[in-house]
This record gives C-alpha cells, sequence and structure tokens, in this order.
C-alpha cells in the first residue's frame, strides 16, 4: 500500500479525482485513504472522490441536468432482456434464456461501441447481437435515452463543448489500456485544463512462477485446488485461471469443493461460498 500512500491519497486530499478500472478497486482505494486519514490522527476529512470510470461518467452526466434520460443499469438491462426475448420467440431454435443473456448483450455492446467495431456478421449468433443493438438503439431513440454504451462519447463531447467542468487533477488507476472510447474523455478532460495522469496497480511483491506437468486436465485441477488449500490465509484472495471453464465447470466444482469446503458435499448440507466461478 506505500505506493498508494505515495502517489495516490495525497491527490486525493487535494481534492483530485481517481477514476478505476473496476468497482473493487475503488472501493480498496477508497477504504485505504480512510485508514491513511485515521493513522495520521485526522477525525474528520471529505471522503475520497475515487469512482469507478463508468459510475463518473454517469455522476458527470447527471450534473448537467440534460434533458434527455440515461436509463439506470436495471432498467437498461430490463429493456435487453425484453427485446431479445421479442426476438428469441420468433426464432426456430428453442429459446435461450434472455435474462442471461440481456447483461451479456449490453457488455457486447458497450466494448463494441468503444473500440468502434465495425458490424461484421460473421456468425448467427453474431447477428442476432447485431439484431438485438439495433432494436434496442431503435428504442433509446423513441424513449429519448442515451444509449448507455455511447455514454463516454456523449460525456467526452460534452466536455469539448464546454458543458461540462474540467476536474482538476485525475488520476486513471488500475486500467490495462484504455479504449478509444475512453482515451477521447481523458482527451477532453485534458484540454479542458485538467491535469490527468496513470496509475498502474503494482504487485507487492516480485511475481514467482513454477511449471507443473500433470497427466491430464483432472490433474491439473485438483492440483490447483491443493495449492488454493495451502496458499490461502485470512484476508488473502487467490485466482486460478481455467481455460475453457464451461467445459469443466463440474469437474471444478467438484474437485475444489472436496478440497476447500469438504463439509459441503455431505448431505443436507447448507450452501457455502468457499470459492466463486
Amino acid at each position: 500500500m506505500a505506493d498508494v500512500e505515495a502517489e495516490l491519497f495525497p491527490t486525493l486530499e487535494r481534492g483530485g479525482v481517481v477514476l478505476t478500472a473496476t468497482r473493487r478497486l475503488a472501493r480498496e482505494i477508497g477504504r485505504g485513504y480512510d485508514r491513511w486519514q485515521r493513522a495520521r490522527g485526522a477525525t474528520a476529512w471529505p471522503a475520497a472522490h475515487c469512482l469507478h470510470l463508468r459510475v463518473w461518467l454517469r455522476e458527470q452526466w447527471r450534473a448537467t441536468w440534460p434533458t434527455t434520460v440515461l436509463p439506470s443499469e436495471p432498467l437498461e438491462l430490463a429493456a435487453w432482456e425484453r427485446l431479445i426475448g421479442a426476438d428469441l420467440a420468433t426464432a426456430s431454435r428453442p429459446p435461450l434464456e434472455p435474462a442471461g443473456l440481456a447483461p451479456l448483450a449490453a457488455e457486447a455492446a458497450r466494448l463494441a461501441t468503444h473500440y468502434r467495431l465495425p458490424e461484421a456478421a460473421t456468425t448467427g449468433e453474431v447477428r442476432a447481437f447485431y439484431r438485438w443493438r439495433r432494436a434496442f438503439r431503435g428504442l433509446c431513440h423513441d424513449l429519448g435515452w442515451v444509449e448507455p454504451a455511447s455514454l463516454a462519447d456523449t460525456v467526452a463531447a460534452a466536455l469539448e463543448a464546454g458543458e461540462m467542468a474540467g476536474a482538476g487533477e485525475v488520476v486513471v488507476a488500475g486500467f490495462d489500456r484504455l479504449s478509444p472510447a475512453e482515451e477521447g474523455v481523458v482527451a477532453a478532460l485534458t484540454r479542458r485544463g485538467s491535469v490527468v495522469f496513470p496509475w498502474v496497480v503494482r504487485p507487492r511483491r516480485p511475481a514467482a512462477w513454477q511449471r507443473l506437468g500433470c497427466a491430464d486436465r483432472e490433474q491439473e485441477l485438483l492440483a490447483a485446488a491443493h495449492w488454493c488449500r495451502h496458499q490461502w490465509r485470512p484476508g488473502v484472495r487467490l485466482g486460478v485461471i481455467v481455460p475453457d471453464l464451461g467445459k469443466w465447470r463440474p469437474l471444478v466444482e467438484e474437485l475444489f469443493t472436496a478440497e476447500l469446503d469438504p463439509v459441503a458435499l455431505l448431505p443436507g448440507s447448507a450452501e457455502t461460498a468457499a470459492f466463486d466461478l
């Protein structure tokens, strides 16, 4: 946390803004800032303005008192679900679950917009997505909504037009790289007088790796579960990357549960949350 204290907390104390790649990072930086203030003997201080970038974009949009509507995330997903359900109802194949597809379609629309991807209907699934996307855009137009996927572009344009103020010091934290749309927001902030600089999460200690040969995928997963059990300590979060997880999910659940939470395998045991997939 020393690099965070040296590089981010003074910026937050001066009233700067930290925009993060994930909600979790925003929470961790905010909590760390509060601990930092208490350790310095402070008894009261302004809340850290540390936000997930998407949350900040929504905050900026609302601050302009716009005449158009930006749908909330639940409302956006409900609209996607309704449009997808209507489309699947006419499909010849057995229908999929619209509720499961809605967040995937919303995220795909955001990525396609952020990375300026042209339509390329290479498969039936891709053609279906573009149908849903066109239907969602049509709904946004009819209802006077701002399309959530284009919010970064909308905010960048408002900054360029002088409809939004800059933000003084701005730290862009935790991004491997910015999308073209996000780069547009940073460029607009800079032109509005903000001082923007990146901050990359650095490991607390040099990474060490080891290669282990296994006879098959089951032995590989078993070794990973065994490693997790021996590495885990209270407060420690561990991650395991499983290629093609959808194919191996039942085996992963069985092996990791047996290693990390064997009591859950007993009849009548309540569901536990020893790990997430």
